[in-house]
């Protein structure tokens, strides 16, 4: 049976959302904020489209660009690929990663820049936030995994010091956003110490990935770990990315679970983002996306009723 979006509203979603189903989709026009914004957001990793049908503009936006895709040649941008994610749409939250292989020392790309390139990151840093406005830029995604399987995704850096001294040389050398230290998928103490103490302060804002893993229901780590980080920084700290795993149990216990882990979340004082909004195939059949293959999930309707 085909329904149309109106129809499939009417038959599944709680009568509160259908009153505001014509107002969550409307998209900001040239990059401009145009509601008050919660402090829940998502993550895109499709396409604009996405946007267009599921985003709720009263919460926040993230996105990551890569470096080294769009940097490809020194000098030469193509903005394509992240405009295409983005639309019309304004990104609260963009994560820059992956070095361009001209500005590597050493191989693979999820490496931080040789030294001699750091000029080059700043530079391009800054192009992004001239080119997208965003509030936050967080640098780099879970650099502290040494070694990763996708390195065009996260991980390799390792180490703790010469992140922090990365950071620390940026922050002088870009205007017009907040800069977020960390993004990393762990709370290790000793990395964090490390990293901060070469950081010198020079950033604002911590963040870390957290996810809760699903056998027959959920633990309430993600909480524990923002107030164990708050404890080792004076800085603000955010939750940047997030959901609840699959591994095992009923299938519509797994949905309730996610709908638990973003109520607890909503009581968290900070910013943190749902990985993701669109529908990625990860990391498993039974995705974490609010928006599966089949249309929207329980976690959805949820997060579509924010103001």
């Amino acid at each position: 049976m085909n329904l149309s979006r109106r129809d499939f509203l009417r038959l599944s979603a709680p009568a509160a959302l259908l009153t505001m189903a014509h107002t969550i989709y409307t998209p900001f026009i040239g990059g401009q904020q145009r509601t008050r914004k919660s402090n829940v957001g998502v993550e895109i990793e499709s396409s604009a489209a996405t946007l267009d049908k599921y985003y709720n503009p009263y919460t926040r936006l993230k996105v990551s660009v890569r470096w080294s895709e769009v940097e490809a040649q020194r000098g030469q941008y193509d903005w394509s690929t992240l405009d295409s994610k983005l639309g019309n749409y304004h990104a609260d939250w963009i994560t820059v990663k992956t070095t361009p292989e001209w500005a590597l020392d050493d191989e693979p790309m999820c490496k931080l820049p040789g030294g001699k390139h750091w000029a080059d990151f700043h530079r391009f840093v800054q192009a992004v936030i001239d080119r997208y406005q965003p509030g936050y830029i967080e640098i780099w995604n879970e650099p502290n995994v040494t070694e990763s399987p996708f390195p065009a995704q996260f991980g390799c850096v390792g180490d703790a010091p010469l992140y922090g001294e990365f950071v620390e040389k940026l922050y002088g050398n870009v205007t017009g956003a907040k800069i977020i230290i960390g993004a990393v998928s762990s709370i290790d103490d000793d990395y964090i110490a490390a990293m901060l103490v070469e950081a010198k302060g020079k950033f604002d804002g911590i963040s870390f990935h957290c996810y809760e893993y699903f056998y027959n229901g959920i633990s309430d780590t993600c909480r524990d770990q923002y107030r164990r980080l708050a404890k080792m920084t004076d800085k603000p700290v955010y939750l940047s990315e997030t959901a609840v795993i699959y591994r095992e149990g009923k299938v519509s216990d797994y949905y309730d679970a996610q709908i638990k882990h973003y109520q607890r979340l909503k009581e968290l004082p900070t910013l943190w983002f749902w990985y993701t909004l669109g529908y990625n195939a990860w990391p498993s059949p039974i995705s974490t996306d609010m928006i599966g293959p089949d249309g929207p999930r329980h976690i959805w309707y949820a997060y579509a009723a924010e103001r």
